[in-house]
């Protein structure tokens, strides 16, 4: 119990059973995946997580134990109180205090910030190169491990090769190659590196390259050369034996089987062959080092390889053994697996002491030396004997039986001598990607995925490789320096790329050479057509021939605008009917099924006071179909006929007893006669008192009755049962129901009545707004009153299913002719298609008869005083009461437009305080 209960409960304090363990130890413990690491302090309240980001974060630890996650989610964001980071190669010292705000640090190491790829130990100098997938290269100095300069590049570096002593006498130059496909050549200054005062960090980029007049130290590192072979990473560079190609490689994932089509047509040529010339054995055609074990493994699983006299090594993922085969067939010559190294994959291997010894890094971070069995135990006779002494071992096994087929002799197996055994870098993320070897033979380097590079000295009784004949000091060829590409220009165009662009080019040069060609054709016919058109309209009209095109042209150009036209809306078919459905789904949902869509109606006074109609569901027939499914059960049940029978029941349940009245029990002891003393009657009166535990009168009938019928009740399921008069519940609930929906919905039609109305206002505020403007030209400018304003209308709150009208929009083909334009074109057509007799007017105006009466009508231009005429008295009066009569109206319009505003925000504030009442 004291170790699977933690302190919390000890101290009777509610703790988390089996996650967490609250005790002060301070100590690191290393995560299965590698990805994180904690450190507890002394007093346990503050936690230091690193992680393989670069940061190094501290926490509360009383806020990551009280972190209560939920059930579904285990994870939990916290936020740390201290944060530092650094994911570009540093090492730092840093004074974490939680409590300060800034805190001391200072920076004691630069290395790589990543995997390292790939080294380089130059021969004729005690520097080592070495390149990472942070796009760094680094130099060190060999002797005292220091680090002489860093060049940042722009990409990650993926792969690396240092020519050999024939191909570069000058042992400084390094082919690096990058995740983005570009290889570059450097070349190496030695004395450069090794006279640098101080430790060197350049960027290179665009702007700041190499040989930039900005950056220092120019004479250190030279770019000589830089290509772009591959569009995508680049995987390996090698040189072959004799040393005039340089081959590359880049990552490309296994073609599928609509990438067949890319492949190279020798390829393809060469496994047809390869088909048709197959023995009776099944053997699949595996190319040249490629190894297929079976169908199902896609692509090649080599890890490393190298030629030799008798074929090529080859290292394969997951065997633990170095193979030798021969190139163009897939059988394995000889087939050597390495001791206990069955679980683990070889990354890298070198021949050492001439081909006599193994040295080979693995997966998980060990570097093992191994001896090649020698002549005698690599020999056809050992091979035999050892095979023959094996299966005289099986025979002694299986005691006098035989074999059921006779075994043929197998692969010669190579028995390794397991010599050294160094386990250096991480087991888990710690694979070796390079082993190098100085030139004399005194040291080795290696290099891993964790980052680490490892320095060693060689205490082996052979020399490891030949030792080298110092050449004679040359001097360095004088080469151009280029500069790093442009982003502005843009990418960097492949050797790939390059060659597909140049057919492209090529294709498309042929291509506009033979439509220039058509094009002038087409230009001389139609200056040839144009002569005879104008020839043709030259003659007389009785001489002129009928001149048509071809129609074959048309028709085709009409045909392949229908193609385009049924592929423009077959490409467009999925997206409209989603659209449809999507339509449909919210016209039927949202607004179909509601009694009144949705709106907010303004008063016209203050905009500010609005009202809003009630959101409710119509009744759907469901609910109709339940009313009337209702009835037809209670009917049902009222032409059952057992109304009677249960009204005698409840009649009869109602009778509190079977038994005799009850009489008081005071009247019960009383003489018939009263007696002579009050003790005397008293003492009687005790002595006929009820016996308390005594049954009621009637009760034991009714006990007996109901132990006799317990049980007999009818169920509400059986088909027997009738219900009471008073058991409507499910009616009650539905006429509830249909009440509730009755008067929204009649207060809903109010609020409709009430938007309408204040559509018919704006129009009657429009009509007296035009009326006030005749009057304003008859009456003085004093009397002169503003028209009162129009209301306003906001289509997308007070009439937001406009928004829902489907308005297509008609797509006007050509130039638009102004309507005086068209009107006059339209009256000739009609004309020329339907002639019309000219019609001549009359000089002398149409008779009026005199029966026809009019009434006479004074405008106001024959009214209004003139400066030059005097007016009359009579045409004063009529001025004068013409003016009252307008001023009289005009009073009476400004009149009715205010109370019609009025009753209309009136109106709406009683709607509102109905709808409150409606609403509760």
């Amino acid at each position: 119990m004291a170790e699977t209960f933690t302190g919390l409960k000890l101290k009777g304090e509610l703790g988390r059973f089996g996650k967490t363990e609250i005790c002060d130890v301070l100590g690191v413990y290393p995560m299965p995946d590698e990805k994180i690491q904690f450190m507890l302090s002394p007093a346990g309240d503050e936690v230091t997580t690193i992680s393989r980001d670069g940061c190094v974060r501290a926490w509360y630890w009383d806020t990551v134990e009280q972190a209560d996650p939920p059930e579904d989610d285990p994870y939990v964001e916290l936020n740390p109180v201290a944060e530092t980071c650094d994911a570009h190669g540093g090492i730092w010292t840093v004074d974490l205090e939680i409590d300060k705000i800034e805190c001391n640090h200072r920076k004691v190491a630069t290395c790589h910030a990543g995997s390292v790829v790939g080294m380089a130990a130059l021969r004729l100098h005690p520097i080592l190169i070495t390149v990472g997938e942070d796009g760094a290269l680094l130099a060190y100095n060999t002797d005292n491990q220091a680090l002489l300069a860093r060049y940042q590049f722009p990409s990650a570096a993926t792969c690396l090769l240092y020519p050999p002593h024939d191909v570069d006498p000058t042992a400084q130059i390094i082919i690096v190659g990058y995740g983005d496909g570009v290889m570059r050549t450097l070349l190496i200054h030695p004395q450069g590196l090794m006279s640098a005062t101080s430790f060197l960090d350049v960027r290179i980029h665009s702007e700041v390259t190499i040989h930039s007049e900005n950056s220092v130290n120019v004479d250190t590192v030279d770019l000589i050369s830089l290509l772009k072979p591959h569009s995508k990473s680049l995987t390996q560079i090698t040189i072959n034996t004799q040393h005039t190609l340089l081959v590359t490689m880049r990552h490309r994932p296994f073609p599928q089987e609509e990438d067949l089509a890319s492949l190279d047509e020798e390829a393809l040529k060469a496994k047809e062959d390869a088909e048709k010339d197959k023995d009776e054995e099944e053997e699949e055609w595996i190319g040249e080092i490629q190894l297929i074990e079976s169908e199902s493994m896609l692509g090649t699983t080599i890890t490393w390889a190298a030629y030799c006299e008798e074929g090529v090594w080859v290292i394969q993922r997951d065997t633990g053994a170095l193979l030798l085969v021969k190139p163009g067939q897939n059988k394995v010559l000889k087939y050597g697996p390495f001791p206990d190294a069955w679980c683990e994959d070889i990354t890298v291997l070198k021949f050492i002491c001439d081909g006599r010894y193994l040295i080979f890094g693995t997966n998980t971070g060990y570097i093992r030396v191994v001896r090649m069995p020698t002549g005698e135990e690599d020999s056809v006779e050992h091979h035999f004997m050892t095979w023959k002494l094996a299966q005289q071992k099986l025979l002694k096994k299986l005691k006098g039986r035989r074999l059921a087929k006779e075994e043929t002799q197998p692969t010669p197996r190579l028995d390794f001598t397991d010599y050294y055994y160094l386990p250096m870098h991480d087991n888990y993320t710690g694979a070796i990607t390079c082993i190098e070897i100085s030139s004399d033979g005194s040291r080795m380097f290696t290099c891993g995925r964790d980052g680490n590079i490892f320095s060693y000295f060689i205490n082996f009784p052979e020399p490891l490789i030949p030792e080298l004949v110092p050449p004679k000091r040359l001097e360095l060829p004088r080469v151009e320096k280029l500069k790093e590409p442009s982003t502005v220009d843009g990418e960097l165009m492949s050797h790939e790329q390059l060659k597909q662009k140049e057919e492209y080019d090529k294709m498309m040069a042929i291509a506009n050479a033979h439509k220039k060609h058509v094009r002038e054709q087409l230009a001389e016919l139609t200056v040839e057509y144009n002569k005879i058109i104008k020839a043709n309209r030259a003659l007389p009209y009785s001489q002129q021939i009928d001149l048509t095109l071809d129609p074959r042209p048309i028709a085709e150009q009409e045909k392949l605008l229908d193609e385009a036209k049924a592929l423009t809306k077959r490409k467009l078919a999925h997206q409209l009917e989603a659209s449809d459905l999507g339509y449909q789904k919210m016209y039927s949902r949202n607004i179909i099924q509601l009694d009144v869509f949705p709106f907010t109606l303004k008063a016209i006074r203050d905009p500010h006071v609005m009202i809003r109609p009630l959101r409710q569901k119509n009744l759907s027939q469901a609910f109709y179909d339940q009313f009337d499914e209702v009835h037809q059960k209670m009917a049902e049940a009222a032409l059952r006929g057992r109304r009677a029978e249960s009204v005698t029941r409840r009649t009869m349940a109602k009778k509190s007893s079977w038994g005799p009245p009850r009489v008081a029990s005071f009247l019960l002891g009383l003489p018939p006669r009263p007696s002579h003393t009050l003790k005397k009657a008293w003492q009687e009166h005790l002595s006929r008192k009820p016996d308390p535990n005594a049954m009621p009168p009637g009760a034991a009938e009714a006990l007996k009755e109901a132990e006799a019928t317990i049980g007999n009740r009818l169920l509400k399921t059986q088909p027997d049962y009738v219900a009471p008069p008073g058991h409507n519940t499910q009616l009650r609930i539905c006429m509830t129901r249909k009440e509730i929906h009755d008067i929204k919905r009649e207060f809903n039609e109010k609020v409709l009545d009430l938007r309408q109305h204040k559509l018919r206002l704006v129009d009657r505020m429009k009509s007296i707004g035009e009326r006030l403007t005749e009057i304003r030209a008859e009456i003085p400018h004093n009397k002169i009153k503003q028209p009162p304003p129009v209301p306003t209308i906001d289509d997308d709150l007070e009439f937001p299913e406009k928004n829902l009208e489907i308005k297509p929009e008609v797509i006007q083909t050509g130039t638009k002719l102004p309507s005086n334009v068209a009107k006059k074109v339209q009256e000739r057509k009609k004309s020329l298609t339907h002639p019309q007799q000219r019609v001549r007017q009359p000089r002398v105006p149409r008779f009026v008869p005199i029966t026809e009466s009019r009434p006479l009508a004074a405008s106001w231009d024959l009214l209004k005083a003139k400066p030059d005429q005097e007016s009359s008295a009579i045409e004063v009066d009529i001025r004068e009461r013409r003016i009252t009569r307008h001023l009289y109206e005009q009073d009476m319009l400004l009149a009715d437009a205010a109370m019609s505003i009025q009753q209309f925000d009136s109106r709406l504030g009683q709607l509102q305080r109905e709808r409150i009442r409606v609403q509760a």
